[in-house]
């Protein structure tokens, strides 16, 4: 018993870090979020559909343990689903709840759609849970590393903290490890706030996959008017926290004396004519509440708003490879998902030139066929097997190639159908081409990608 429970106890930890709380190491998702971004792209794609039909759909087919609302929300908020209703909020005054999903909808989002789903059919698909889904998605970068919002976890024996960066700096800092440019030591980005950290902080973290970021929370101080436009703070704590340390700060309490004060100028969503619901930004505006010795109250205030508007953000990369929950790192994840691209992309390069060869065969027996269907076109309507077995013997082909075409196009079409070879042969070639120069194609896709992002 000593021996068989510590055992059993281990493997369920690994069950859970592996299938449910810790995210792969090419696509950078956990299984419940692929689960319903893929969801979304069979059900909502290019439409809005209830949230709780994709939900539904998520746990009918790949995700049995629960509804997944919560993840919903996170897609929705971190730009990977497009919402429609109340999603709620994260960095404001009060944090807003999402709606239940009867009352909200979600649609694939178009820019995912493009990057993470294009190839999805040439990678391998397994049962996990139930329904056969894909082992990880062929996006070309891993989607927790440009999030508007840290992905962050709790795991068995692990407390896993993803960085996020731009899209087009990921794709940068790629471009040097795959040799095509020179180094780019690129900087987290934690919304609504500054970096503070150097190069060399920066480096490590990209490199080792663990390190500590020093941020400030965007912030404008208006000296005319006395007042400080707070823009931001870290995404680790809320607005209440953050009120409490501004007025514990040298234990002035300046909140609750009354000495300064705030107004929320927020607002509430974008004004434009989009179903996408868009989460706005933060506004805070502290001001000094009272006229005797105002400009020593404001001296503090800068110093008190400013000093807590400052935080440490620490990152620990753990990922799920090769089926082993794992320490990791930014560089390392970056390749995974290069590598992982580009056996989608042959897979497809090589499907399209299959495709087009099964055409031009295709034709090829059309062209046998046509000459002497005329002459068996009557027998067709009295005895279809027969007519078969006749224009089999007249042009060459077998029983079953005849059966085949006949079956597909039927009499009129076999002999209007255009049979030119002449596009589809180019095909090959373009596809033949492309299949000799993988490594050359697919860093164009990033090219392309980064030049669109500009």
């Amino acid at each position: 018993m000593d021996i068989f429970v510590p055992r059993l106890y281990k493997d369920y930890a690994n069950y859970v870090n592996t299938r449910k709380m810790v995210p792969d190491s090419t696509d950078g998702l956990l299984p419940v979020q692929r689960r319903v971004l893929l969801a979304a792209h069979l059900i909502a794609k290019g439409k809005f559909t209830k949230t709780i039909k994709v939900l539904s759909e998520a746990a009918a087919k790949f995700h049995p343990f629960s509804l997944a609302e919560g993840t919903a929300a996170w897609l929705v908020l971190n730009k990977l689903l497009d919402g429609s209703g109340q999603w709620g909020a994260i960095q404001q005054v009060r944090k807003v709840n999402a709606a239940a999903p009867r009352y909200t909808s979600v649609k694939a989002n178009p820019f995912v759609e493009e990057l993470a789903f294009k190839l999805v059919d040439f990678v391998p698909w397994e049962i996990d849970e139930m329904d056969p889904e894909p082992i990880k998605l062929p996006t070309m970068i891993p989607i927790s590393l440009f999030l508007k919002y840290e992905l962050s976890m709790i795991a068995f024996g692990y407390k896993p903290v993803i960085p996020t960066y731009t899209l087009s700096d990921l794709i940068k800092r790629l471009m040097f490890l795959l040799g095509k440019g020179e180094e780019v030591v690129i900087k987290p980005t934690i919304k609504n706030c500054k970096t503070l950290s150097g190069i060399k902080e920066c480096r490590e973290l990209l490199e080792t996959g663990k390190g500590k970021i020093e941020v400030v929370g965007k912030h404008k101080i208006d000296e005319k008017n006395m007042c400080i436009y707070v823009k931001g703070w870290s995404t680790n704590i809320s607005f209440e926290t953050l009120f409490s340390r501004i007025d514990k700060y040298k234990d002035w309490k300046l909140l609750s004396n009354g000495d300064i004060g705030y107004i929320d100028q927020t607002g509430g969503e974008a004004d434009d004519d989009s179903d996408v619901y868009n989460e706005k930004d933060p506004l805070i505006k502290f001001e000094v509440n009272k006229q005797r010795n105002k400009a020593e109250i404001f001296e503090k205030m800068k110093e008190a708003v400013v000093e807590k508007l400052k935080a440490t953000h620490s990152y620990n990369i753990v990922v799920v490879h090769d089926n082993e929950t794992t320490e990791y790192n930014v560089d390392n994840m970056l390749l995974n998902a290069y590598n992982f691209y580009k056996i989608a992309l042959e897979k497809y390069f090589q499907h399209s030139k299959k495709e087009a060869e099964n055409k031009i065969s295709e034709f090829n027996n059309i062209i046998k066929l046509r000459p002497h269907v005329s002459d068996v076109a009557v027998e067709f309507k009295e005895d279809f097997e027969k007519a078969c077995t006749k224009l089999s013997k007249l042009s060459g082909l077998s029983f079953d190639e005849t059966k085949q075409i006949v079956d597909k196009y039927r009499i009129k079409k076999l002999l209007t159908i255009n049979v030119d070879l002449t596009d589809l042969q180019s095909q090959i070639k373009k596809f033949q081409h492309a299949l000799n120069n993988l490594d050359t194609i697919s860093i164009g896709t990033y090219t392309n990608l980064l030049e669109a992002l500009k």
